[in-house]
């Protein structure tokens, strides 16, 4: 019995010095990391290098930014979504690459609209007409745009950006949605110029299900 209480005592012991020695951030850490611990992780301290960016472990760190905002104004954290971080990397890479910012995508009507982003992503349950009825997912979203300045760790360029959003009523509200079920989250650099997107689904969980398009940064 004692050997037993050991062995546990040093696994428990074990896995927080395995999180500190990961340097690149992998989607099975969301089970890991919670909004009230991340702020302890190294992985976020570690300063940008814009030639060799991170993107899933710039995504995380805004989400895990949002969810502690939402607990402190007593609200539970979201669940991530890896369909929701994807449909947002690609369009905040769209935004970049096509040198505009909006939420409507012009340039390519397959991505038009938020929700046409997410089913390119793999959600299934997404309204047709101007609503969504029982059982789908609305789709909310943040863009925001800044300059990164050099040197920044990951989680103060996070910062960044959810200061960008707190302070926008719009985006503030968002955040801070009760309707909000879900949410994931997309950076994209390019020439020094950083685009972020946060996707909420709305009343319902986004399901997977339909053919997936655009995928993960870290797949691709």
């Amino acid at each position: 019995m004692k050997s037993l209480y050991v062995a546990i005592l040093m696994l428990l012991l074990c896995q927080p010095m395995a999180m500190q020695a990961q340097t690149t951030w992998k989607r099975s850490m969301y089970t890991q990391v919670t909004p009230q611990n991340f702020r302890q992780q190294t992985i976020f301290q570690q300063p940008i290098n814009n030639n060799k960016i991170d993107y899933p472990l710039l995504n995380a760190v805004i989400f895990y930014l949002v969810n502690e905002y939402r607990l402190r104004n007593n609200l539970p954290a979201l669940p991530y979504s890896p369909i929701l971080e994807a449909a947002s990397w690609h369009h905040s890479k769209a935004m970049a690459e096509g040198n505009f910012f909006s939420h409507t995508n012009s340039r390519d009507k397959q991505r038009a609209e938020p929700r046409d982003r997410v089913r390119l992503a793999g959600g299934s349950n997404l309204p047709t007409g101007a609503a969504a009825t029982t059982g789908q997912a609305g789709i909310a979203e943040n863009i925001a745009m800044n300059f990164g300045k050099t040197g920044l760790s990951y989680l103060q360029m996070g910062e960044a950006f959810f200061e960008q959003w707190r302070n926008s009523s719009g985006h503030n509200q968002n955040m801070l949605s009760d309707r909000a079920k879900q949410s994931g989250v997309g950076v994209f650099q390019l020439d020094g110029k950083f685009y972020a997107t946060h996707k909420f689904a709305w009343f319902n969980e986004v399901k997977d299900g339909a053919p997936v398009v655009d995928k993960l940064p870290a797949e691709l």
